[in-house]
Parts: structure tokens; C-alpha cells; sequence
């Protein structure tokens, strides 16, 4: 449900299942993450509420973008600056 949230930018909505203690670990098919999901789209908000609950910041299966690759493909420096500072891997 909160990949489903994200991807239709339903940011209150995601916001609100985060708190309520949404599952952040979960993987898309794709080995996508929920966090992966929000830097993609820039919901800078969301971002901060899943790195604040607890979501891993490298978070991925298999060859699937990393959440630091999506906020630097979607060239949005705050983003990449945010994962950095939670400890993104830059390898």
C-alpha cells in the first residue's frame, strides 16, 4: 500500500501510513524500496519520514536503483544531500 501511496503521489496519505508504522522493508517486484520510491519522485517530505521511522537507506534487491541513485537521477541535490547525511553508500 505505500509503494502504491508514492507512486501516485499520495504524499499525506503515504505520510500518514508511515506513521501509523507502515512497513518500510518491503520490496517492489522490481526490488524496489518505498524510500527508492520517494526520492524518485521527490516527495522530500516522505523521504525524511521513512529515514526518521527506521528505513534502511541502501535498501534494494538485486540491480534495483538505490534511493541515492534516484534522488541524483532525478536531479534533486537536497535529496541526494538528505541520503548522504543518513549514510548512503556511494559505491
Amino acid at each position: 500500500v505505500l509503494h502504491h501511496a508514492l507512486n501516485h503521489r499520495a504524499e499525506e496519505f503515504a505520510l500518514r501510513l508511515i506513521a501509523a508504522g507502515a512497513r518500510h522493508d518491503v520490496l517492489t517486484s522490481g526490488g524496489q524500496s518505498p524510500l527508492a520510491f520517494a526520492a524518485a519522485l521527490g516527495l522530500e517530505t516522505c523521504v525524511t519520514a521513512l529515514l526518521a521511522a527506521g528505513a534502511a537507506v541502501d535498501l534494494r534487491a538485486g540491480s534495483a536503483p538505490t534511493a541515492l541513485y534516484q534522488a541524483a537521477y532525478s536531479q534533486n541535490p537536497r535529496l541526494v544531500r538528505r541520503l548522504l547525511d543518513a549514510g548512503a553508500d556511494l559505491s
